[in-house]
């Protein structure tokens, strides 16, 4: 009987534990991977917008 409470409190502590390192983890990685969208992907993806000619104003 003590045995299986200890392993059921060993689970509940890694459980926690788990949960823990996923809710650091997870927004740390999160903003590294914006980062790098950032700096790598976004600015092959950035279109210019196309502007009409330069108008001759002598035609006016």
């Amino acid at each position: 009987m003590l045995h299986s409470i200890n392993s059921k409190l060993s689970i509940a502590q890694a459980a926690v534990t788990l949960s823990l390192v996923l809710s650091i983890t997870a927004p740390l990685l999160t903003g590294v991977a914006a980062l790098l969208w950032a700096g790598f992907v976004a600015p092959s993806l950035e279109e210019l917008p196309e502007t009409a000619a330069p108008r001759d104003l002598r035609t006016w």
